[in-house]
């Protein structure tokens, strides 16, 4: 056991919170720590959220010899009801400020339609066609979906995770020592299966940077040939309060050209829209992609902007309102194999 200190929990019961005023409600549990008491990490805590009674919190701390102190190493949630698939966890920690320690929020998304006994094991999920949980501004290092087995708490479903890579400014680490609490938030999910397209190659996910929203897609002109598969395809992301500039970075690099061996075609959101989704050609591989974009900060009504060649049909995947398009997920390997939307709530852009 590390040398920190032990929790004092204290749960606030604020279902009507503002951060998710505008899509699904949320309870959140507060664990409070280093209240003039040792702090012990590595011990889990039980936390109530509006889709499970019952979660097990265990944040963890290791020492950094450049540093020379210890420092938040990882978070485990654990005891995760199948109530809970289809939500997003928002993780803060604090000190003794007002302001969260982690300046861009941890988001944990669960899918909607997950692969019971799904295994991720750092590298890749058991089930390859399936990507069950993604990790915004940290990393994903362990998971186990459990659909059917009863928790401590009785509920149906017992699915853990595991993240790491947890910092102050997507840099640095975060003394342990400062830690006094920890927030754990559920809201309706903006994720999307990834179901459009292939099976092969291995999972990823790409986030524009905090504060921006998609603007565009860059997409080879034409798959590749005797592959069937795009080579090349970039996200442009643009800043929420400049949607009109499709700013940078281009935040998806190419996967094998610089630049599209066929040339390149792109589907952009208009002026003063934003992207709140994706229409998608399915097939063995990603067989074509368009964007749909909204008025920002309205988000109604969404339009098209297809490039699917003609005689393809498109599969949609939206975010729900209240949300936008800020990267996508799937899996790849020399090209697109398959592809969809990952969206974030407005107020957590």
């Amino acid at each position: 056991m590390l040398p920190n200190s032990k929790f004092k929990v204290a749960l606030l019961a604020s279902a009507g919170l503002a951060l998710v005023a505008t899509i699904g409600t949320t309870l959140a549990a507060n664990i409070n720590l280093n209240t003039g008491k040792p702090v012990e990490f590595g011990q889990g805590v039980a936390q109530a959220t509006s889709c499970d009674h019952s979660i097990l919190v265990t944040p963890n701390s290791s020492f950094d010899n450049s540093l020379n102190l210890f420092t938040v190493s990882s978070i485990a949630l654990s005891d995760i009801a199948a109530t809970c698939m289809g939500k997003n966890f928002v993780v803060k920690l604090y000190g003794d400020a007002s302001q969260a320690l982690n300046s861009s929020p941890l988001i944990v998304n669960l899918s909607g339609a997950p692969t019971d006994g799904n295994i991720f094991d750092g590298t890749n999920f058991t089930n390859d066609a399936t990507v069950d949980v993604v990790v915004n501004n940290a990393t994903l290092t362990r998971a186990n979906i459990n659909l059917e087995d009863s928790g401590a708490d009785g509920a149906t479903g017992m699915s853990s995770l595991s993240i790491s890579g947890i910092t102050s400014d997507g840099i640095n680490p975060i003394p342990a020592q400062s830690v006094r609490r920890i927030t754990l938030e559920s809201q309706t999910s903006g994720y999307f299966q990834p179901i459009y397209g292939g099976s092969g190659g291995s999972p990823f996910n790409h986030s524009c940077p905090t504060g921006s929203i998609v603007k565009s897609i860059i997409l080879e002109a034409q798959p590749s040939s005797g592959y069937g598969f795009y080579d090349y395809f970039a996200l442009v992301c643009a800043p929420k309060t400049d949607i009109d500039n499709p700013g940078a970075p281009d935040e998806f690099v190419d996967w094998r050209f610089p630049y599209g061996y066929y040339g390149e075609v792109s589907s952009a959101c208009p002026t003063g829209e934003l992207a709140v989704g994706l229409n998608v050609g399915p097939g063995e591989y990603v067989s074509g992609m368009g964007i749909r974009c909204a008025p920002y900060p309205v988000g109604s009504p969404a339009e098209n902007q297809n490039i699917i060649s003609e005689g393809q049909s498109t599969l949609p995947s939206y975010c729900p309102a209240g949300s936008w398009m800020t990267g996508v997920y799937g899996r790849r390997g020399a090209g697109v194999d398959s592809i969809g939307a990952l969206c974030t709530v407005s107020s957590l852009i």
